[in-house]
């Protein structure tokens, strides 16, 4: 073993041959030997703590990078929440319009069957009035000169009676004529007569 020499630990042992090859020099009290084997540890802590600075920078580096994201996430989210909120007032407008634009087309659709109801009865009464029309001109055409002109003297009354009808008063138109001034009627047999 050897006796252990100044300044070496206990935990070492031995240490003749590191003596030996280094010599008994000491700095601080310690061996050569320890000294380098701190040094090479100090290398060491100094190459892995270049590395975690490093890696550290990285890492600031990129959470600045998540902070740009996020600022631009929230600006994202920022205008898709006015953009909802522009989207639902328009919603509300276009909802107000169209309950506006329903109460319209229900008030025209009523107005719209009542013209209809009226129209139909406005026909109907057309029609009515034209076929009355149309029946008096017919009356006023065909019945009036019959009463008029002497055709029941003439005709069948005339057969029937032995002369004395067809060839006297009634069948010189006396009746005819007599009751068409009686009631007020012209002697015309135009439909004008009638109006």
């Amino acid at each position: 073993m050897g006796k252990r020499f100044r300044g070496c630990p206990k935990l070492v042992k031995p240490c003749k041959y590191f003596h030996f090859l280094l010599g008994e020099e000491t700095i601080e009290g310690r061996p050569r030997e320890l000294l380098l084997i701190l040094k090479d540890r100090e290398q060491k802590l100094k190459r892995e703590n270049e590395k975690l600075s490093k890696e550290n920078t990285d890492l600031v580096q990129e959470n600045g990078n998540l902070k740009n994201e996020n600022d631009i996430l929230k600006n994202e989210n920022q205008t898709l929440k006015n953009d909802n909120g522009y989207l639902a007032n328009q919603c509300e407008l276009w909802m107000k319009k169209m309950k506006t634009a329903e109460k319209k087309l229900k008030k025209l659709d009523k107005d719209y069957r009542t013209s209809n109801k009226v129209n139909h009865i406005m026909c109907v009464v057309f029609v009515v009035f034209v076929a009355v029309l149309v029946i008096l001109v017919v009356v006023e055409m065909q019945c009036i000169p019959f009463l008029g002109g002497g055709a029941i003297g003439a005709g069948t009354v005339g057969a029937i009676g032995a002369g004395a009808i067809g060839a006297g008063a009634v069948g010189a138109g006396a009746v005819g004529a007599g009751v068409r001034v009686a009631a007020g009627i012209p002697l015309s047999p135009t439909p004008v007569a009638l109006f």
